[in-house]
């Protein structure tokens, strides 16, 4: 049930089937693509009293509630799976591999006939032995969850720019805020190795917590040495 402030004579239900790409690297050019703001499926509420509605949140996906059906401004209930943020079914251990596996690697994962042991195989692969294996997925997986927890907006907190980063280079020493922007330090700031990612926040009707990473090709060389460190069996920090 939700409680309205304020009467309202019918409310409209939106609801959104997106399967939204995971985050490109942060040197990448590619531009990403408009949203598409026709709904999977638009429904009425159903009144319970004077200003109380109820609405059915069943199926993956985000839900908008708004009293206008053209206009794309509401309160938005996301729901992408019943043990989120915990990446507990195998899909969600296999997918964020992507941002520390080739091409190559990625698709044969998929292709195998069991992806359990596939993504097994991959990390006793990368950490030699079975125990350094274990303790590689609690280390990247714990950065999945926490991307999860705090990155979520329209899509899973993992495939945002944030999640990305946050989770191959590890949280930030230091983190600068302002209105509009966060910028992310690695190491002492100011220093010849040191890290700084600066992202900016998104206009979304959908979510406040929408921010994009300001790529630059500046970032080829420390992301690429941050994967390789992972690949190695290293767990990448900067503390």
């Amino acid at each position: 049930n939700i409680y309205l402030e304020e009467p309202a004579d019918v409310l409209y239900l939106k609801y959104y089937n997106r399967n939204f790409p995971i985050a490109s690297p942060p040197f990448s050019t590619i531009t990403p693509s408009a949203f598409d703001f026709t709904p999977d499926n638009l429904s009425s509420t159903v009144k319970v009293n004077e200003n109380h509605f109820r609405i059915i949140i069943d199926k993956p996906g985000f839900y908008q509630l708004t009293n206008n059906q053209k206009g794309n401004n509401g309160a938005t209930y996301f729901f992408f799976d019943s043990y989120y943020p915990e990446p507990k079914s195998v899909l969600h251990l296999a997918e964020p591999l992507r941002y520390i596996s080739t091409n190559e690697e990625y698709n044969v994962l998929f292709e195998s006939d069991e992806l359990k042991k596939a993504v097994d195989a991959h990390w006793i692969k990368v950490g030699g032995t079975a125990q350094r294996a274990r303790e590689l997925i609690k280390a990247y997986y714990s950065r999945v969850q926490l991307a999860n927890r705090y990155f979520t907006s329209y899509l899973e907190g993992w495939k945002s720019d944030r999640g990305m980063c946050y989770i191959v280079f590890g949280p930030p020493d230091e983190v600068y805020r302002t209105t509009s922007s966060e910028t992310w330090i690695y190491g002492e700031s100011g220093k010849y190795k040191s890290l700084s990612l600066t992202f900016t926040k998104v206009a979304n009707p959908f979510s406040f917590n929408d921010f994009r990473l300001n790529r630059s090709n500046s970032l080829k060389n420390p992301w690429y040495r941050a994967v390789e460190f992972w690949r190695q069996g290293r767990v990448l920090t900067y503390k």
